[in-house]
């Protein structure tokens, strides 16, 4: 990935280097060895991201976004909906149809085009796309420049608290707590390569209280889950190294203590992603299937190969601005990569309606993966009774957009 690390410091290129692990669960890989080329199931033909299969390039581009600036929908279909029929398909189902308003757009530059619409929300083909399929890509969601910044301030909270990712990554295996650096990776050298997957650190935002979510976010957010009201679980750095494993199929709220449905993690890359940067995959629909689980169990999430229940896809090609959102209950995951390719390196933001309420904490405690245990474990004891409001600190309320002080 030529010229994408350009901004990094020397001292974040050796830290990017460092060595983590995290355990084999109830998953299952999508992808083998990082070590050299792999042949994966996902990538049979069969099974290519829909959005390259039997669309042109400019097909695929044109989308009809209503916004200034190139914030599209990559269809989840291969039928092309225009506006009137997606409306229609809306309105029968008992939905409110949002009456379209003229666009207010921010002046650029010298009077120049404006680059982002104001009013930045998602589209209904967003919400349609979302509810079949359980993800969806907002292109140009945010602007470079914000991207940007957010990259300078996740890399040094990321530089100056390594040893916690060192940390919770020991706790997920069952180690010992390392105390430095040099014991962290001590304990994990004897992990074979392509069982680390990335290396994580939580909550990132209240290490820097500079790092703001970006209003655009809250709102697409709030409109695919359809909540007047949004609060924030958790944000995350994502760190995959050129040579690590690939990141097993998974679903974010089979980690987190929250009784709900309505939550959605949106993902955004830190510099452009291609298809050997390991995108994040999807299966389609996996977020409506009650039916997986339900039967067989965990079972279900040891199958080896998933892609003849659901079509996988993703979304890569992705550009600085680029987002993808994904459900709680969706399955995703990612290739590993290649020993020569740069590190990949997204932030993640996720958000639940404010009715949610804590999970039965005899439930979550004995049954459900503690990956992400460290980032809740705060507000999980000050919030000690069952199906209590989550109103607390921690998990701030981002849309309505809290008051500018």
């Amino acid at each position: 990935m030529v010229g994408e690390t350009s901004g990094f410091s020397s001292s974040s290129r050796i830290l990017l280097s460092a060595f983590v692990q995290i355990p084999v669960g109830v998953s299952v890989p999508c992808g083998i060895s990082a070590c050299r080329k792999r042949m994966d199931p996902i990538r049979a033909a069969n099974f290519r991201p829909r959005n390259q299969r039997g669309r042109s390039k400019d097909e695929a581009s044109n989308t009809g976004s209503e916004l200034e600036a190139p914030f599209t929908l990559d269809a989840g279909s291969d039928l092309d909906y225009n506006q009137e029929h997606v409306d229609s398909i809306l309105a029968n189902a008992g939905f409110k149809v949002a009456k379209k308003s003229p666009k207010k757009t921010v002046e650029g530059e010298g009077g120049g085009k404006p680059k982002i619409a104001k009013n930045r929300s998602v589209s209904n083909k967003h919400i349609i796309q979302f509810e079949r399929e359980g993800h969806v890509a907002c292109r140009g969601l945010l602007l470079e420049k914000q991207v940007e910044n957010i990259r300078e301030k996740t890399l040094k909270v990321f530089e100056d608290r390594l040893l916690d990712s060192y940390q919770q990554k020991c706790s997920v295996l069952g180690l010992e707590t390392p105390k430095t650096l040099a014991e962290a990776k001590e304990s994990l050298e004897t992990v074979e390569n392509d069982k680390i997957p990335f290396l994580q650190l939580f909550n990132l935002r209240k290490m820097n209280p500079s790092l703001l979510v970006p209003e655009q976010l809250a709102q697409a957010a709030a409109t695919l889950l359809g909540s007047k009201r949004l609060r924030v679980y958790q944000d995350s750095i994502f760190v995959k190294r050129g040579g690590d494993g690939a990141t097993l199929w998974h679903s974010d709220l089979n980690m987190a203590p929250i009784d709900t449905n309505r939550f959605v993690t949106a993902w955004i890359p830190l510099h452009p992603v291609t298809e050997e940067l390991a995108p994040l995959y999807f299966a389609s629909g996996s977020h409506r299937d009650f039916s997986g689980c339900y039967w067989r169990g965990r079972q279900f999430l040891r199958d080896e190969d998933l892609s003849s229940r659901y079509q996988v896809q993703s979304y890569s090609p992705l550009k600085m601005g680029d987002v993808t959102f994904h459900h709680g209950w969706t399955l995703h995951g990612a290739d590993g990569m290649d020993l020569a390719c740069e590190p990949r390196i997204a932030w993640t933001v996720s958000f639940f309606c404010e009715e949610s309420t804590r999970l039965l904490p005899t439930r979550y405690w004995s049954d459900i993966p503690t990956e992400d245990r460290i980032s809740y474990q705060k507000w999980i004891k000050e919030i000690n009774t069952t199906g209590k409001s989550l109103d607390h600190p921690d998990l701030e309320i981002v849309f309505p957009f809290p008051e500018k002080k």
